[in-house]
């Protein structure tokens, strides 16, 4: 097997979790059979853990068989491609088996042809897992084919209304799941989910956070839900936004700070968001209609190359301020400070840089302007 261990802390640049185990990993191993061409080989990833992704290969034998093993610190998700999407010049449709394993377990697997189906045995995970796909497959089902119309622009507002209920009402079957569940490893992994993508959720997830049991809090993963709702509180309503610095287009330094005493909306955008494009003209005309009122717009672009951002906004014809970091959402330190998941986000901040509004887009930021700059 050829191992590859993709480090996020520099403490465990050397670490192998296969040749070396810390203190609180143990073994985990697979036997497995897919029903596929002998001797092929499949590229595996998975989580030493929260900190670390290790990446492995697994050869099958003639009869399709292999055996996969490791060390983990608590239960984890296994995925099993034959696409290596780590290579930078990999354009596929990738798919893959997806399936839990266990500290101190030897888990069996069987996967047929074309990643269609799979069985997995000796997994406590992978049954609530399981369970749960199965109760929400129906809703999974008209939600895969209405983000295909969406995702081909070959839809109508009626199937954005029905997918967006569609999907609320599958996030409340998750959230009842979690909630009748709070001695589970899988319910914290499901919670995390929804406090990291979405601040909105935070009342939630305090509760159902405060439900789980001491064991699971302990864990790994009960930790990192411990510390992303204290970073959640943060951006929440009413608290100060953190100041910021970033360089605008010319290389200058510009800070958040600046604009105290001002409306300022903190947008977060990219030229490759087609969604951000389309909001930018309705953002055009509020900052028109506005700025006489003391309303100001800090964009703040996740583009990497800064000809792509430039052009943008050029093309888009915005008037207003733009900084960057010229790093993409997910290596952006900025993101990770503002608990930004997702573009188009933005907040909205008073004269004194509290948050009075998130993600408000069109005719409701509009709204919440003509309510804050009536009262002044």
């Amino acid at each position: 097997m050829i191992k590859y261990l993709l480090l996020l802390s520099a403490f465990l640049l050397f670490f192998n979790p296969k040749t070396t185990k810390a203190q609180d990993a143990k073994p985990f191993k697979v036997v497995g059979s897919i029903d596929t061409v002998p001797g092929a080989s499949y590229y595996v990833d998975y989580r030493y853990n929260p900190d670390s992704l290790v990446y492995d290969t697994v050869n099958l034998d003639e009869n399709g068989h292999f055996i996969l093993s490791g060390y983990i610190t608590e239960p984890t998700t296994i995925s099993l491609s034959i696409d290596n999407i780590y290579d930078k010049n990999y354009l596929g449709n990738w798919r893959c088996y997806s399936f839990w394993v266990e500290p101190d377990k030897e888990i069996y697997f069987e996967g047929l042809r074309g990643f269609d189906k799979q069985i997995v045995r000796n997994s406590e995970t992978q049954r609530l897992s399981e369970e749960l796909r199965l109760k929400a497959e129906p809703l999974s089902t008209q939600l895969a084919s209405l983000d295909k119309k969406i995702r081909s622009n070959a839809y109508t507002e009626e199937d954005r209304r029905v997918y967006d209920s569609l999907a609320r009402e599958r996030d409340e079957m998750n959230i009842q799941f979690i909630d009748t569940h709070p001695n589970t490893f899988f319910a914290a992994s499901l919670l995390h989910g929804y406090i990291r993508n979405d601040p909105s959720f935070y009342a939630r997830g305090e509760r159902l956070y405060n439900k789980l049991t001491p064991e699971v809090k302990a864990t790994k993963k009960g930790q990192v839900l411990q510390e992303l709702l204290r970073k959640q509180l943060s951006v929440q309503l009413g608290e100060q936004l953190e100041d910021f610095s970033l360089a605008d287009t010319a290389g200058n330094s510009v800070s958040l700070s600046n604009y105290k005493g001002k409306y300022v909306l903190v947008e977060f955008w990219a030229s490759w968001c087609t969604p951000c494009r389309r909001e930018n003209p309705n953002l055009v005309k509020s900052y028109n209609e506005y700025k006489s009122k003391g309303f100001e717009i800090l964009a703040v672009s996740f583009d990497q190359k800064q000809e792509d951002w430039i052009n943008a906004i050029r093309e888009d014809g915005l008037p207003w301020t733009h900084v960057s970091e010229l790093q993409n959402l997910w290596n952006s330190a900025i993101a990770k400070k503002l608990l930004v998941t997702s573009v188009p986000d933005n907040f909205l901040l008073d004269r004194e840089g509290r948050i009075i509004g998130r993600n408000l887009r069109g005719e409701e930021l509009n709204q919440k302007l003509d309510t804050i700059t009536a009262a002044d």
